[in-house]
């Protein structure tokens, strides 16, 4: 099986935004105060992230232009699993460390970490940015799980319509998206700002318009 090449200029950018990423969040809690030398705009950085993983999506789903139409929806589950299967490891180590720092910090008694516990489930489940009421132990990786839920649409889609999708249906999809944010929020960054289904929209429009 062939590996895919390393792009030694987008694992630098990675890293670049990752540490403006960082900056930014430790600006939030108040530690620092970074804006004054990241700027305003740091929510780029998320841009620039979701603008990998859509190329990666778009560059899964050529290679699987064979699949039959009434697979689509089995083919579809497939990829999501599968990329869920890679990050899980990872997001359950350290959602546990997180849950249990909050237990220990907030002191807990054993009703409350039962419930907590029990509403746990959307955030491990990876549904946290459907809108459904839960309990959040990780507050900075809302991105993970937009993006598997735009996964279940765009994967679809893009298969589906190919060049109607990225040419038509998601350039509609960004410009009513951004502008409906434009005209509300005054702003195209509502990082702390809940907008209703808005909010997974949003993502969906950064995530599938460089497709």
């Amino acid at each position: 099986m062939q590996m895919l090449k390393r792009n030694a200029i987008i694992d630098l950018l990675k890293f670049l935004f990752a540490i403006v990423i960082v900056l930014q969040h430790i600006n939030v809690i108040g530690v620092s105060n970074s804006e004054y030398l990241i700027g305003k705009y740091g929510f780029v950085s998320s841009e620039f992230f979701f603008i990998v993983s859509g190329y990666l999506l778009a560059h899964s789903t050529a290679k699987k232009d064979k699949i039959e139409s009434n697979m689509l929806g089995v083919d579809t589950i497939h990829f999501i699993l599968h990329k869920i299967q890679i990050i899980f490891p990872y997001f359950v180590s350290a959602w546990f460390i997180a849950f249990v720092s909050k237990c220990f910090i907030y002191k807990y008694g054993i009703a409350d970490i039962y419930y907590n516990l029990i509403y746990s489930i959307w955030e491990l489940m990876f549904l946290r940015m459907s809108g459904i009421y839960h309990f959040q132990s990780i507050g900075h990786t809302w991105f993970i799980s937009a993006m598997f839920i735009v996964m279940i649409v765009i994967y679809p889609l893009n298969k589906a319509l190919k060049d109607k999708f990225q040419l038509i249906i998601v350039p509609f999809i960004t410009i009513i998206g951004y502008g409906f944010m434009s005209h509300n929020y005054k702003n195209i960054d509502i990082s702390y700002s809940w907008g209703g289904g808005w909010v997974t929209w949003r993502c969906l429009g950064r995530f599938s318009r460089y497709l």
